[in-house]
């Protein structure tokens, strides 16, 4: 579980996030597009993550927005593969051009080894569930008119040490957004 866990907490730290603003009239402007993708290799283990969002320009500094998760892990000993998927609702508030506030909810099904093998000798998993609310904010630094890096600290208030595919109740997401 642990390996997991610190696999999970990897993606959130490497993820690479983009965001495309749509132009035009009649509010296409306040819809955005974007999210992470993740890759992971190392000599025991490998991890892909995806991770896109949609969200909405409420004021121009609220937003809110909802998200899906995919985590393929795959692990060389013991041989096993686990497929984590989710869906997040969050919103964030912009208190300058550089600092921001944010908030999510998440909801995530993810595999986890029993501890035994099927017959055919492969590790045996089971499914779990795991509920997260991250509060935190984030920095935001501007590379070009169109582009920015990100780096955002979040807290899981509902994290449980027991039933969590996280290693921690820490989360920090470092990204470049790319708007168009």
């Amino acid at each position: 579980m642990k390996k997991l866990s610190l696999a999970v907490l990897a993606f959130c730290v490497v993820s690479m996030a983009s965001a495309q603003y749509k132009s035009g009239g009649g509010g296409g402007d306040k819809i955005y597009f974007g999210g992470g993708f993740g890759l992971s290799f190392g000599t025991g283990s490998t991890s892909i993550s995806a991770s896109p969002i949609v969200g909405y320009k409420i004021t121009d500094e609220f937003s809110a927005g909802v998200g899906i998760t995919y985590q393929y892990l795959k692990y060389k000993v013991p041989d096993a593969q686990f497929n984590n998927f989710g869906g997040s609702l969050f919103s964030r508030y912009q208190f300058t051009n550089k600092y921001f506030a944010h908030i999510e909810y998440e909801r995530l099904s993810f595999e986890y080894p029993t501890g035994y093998l099927t017959p055919d000798g492969d590790v045996e998993s089971a499914r779990g569930t795991n509920d997260a609310f991250f509060v935190g904010g984030g920095y935001r630094e501007s590379l070009s008119r169109n582009s920015s890096f990100s780096l955002t600290i979040l807290y899981d208030l509902l994290y449980d040490e027991e039933l969590s595919p996280y290693a921690s109740p820490l989360n920090v997401r470092a990204g470049v957004a790319v708007g168009f």
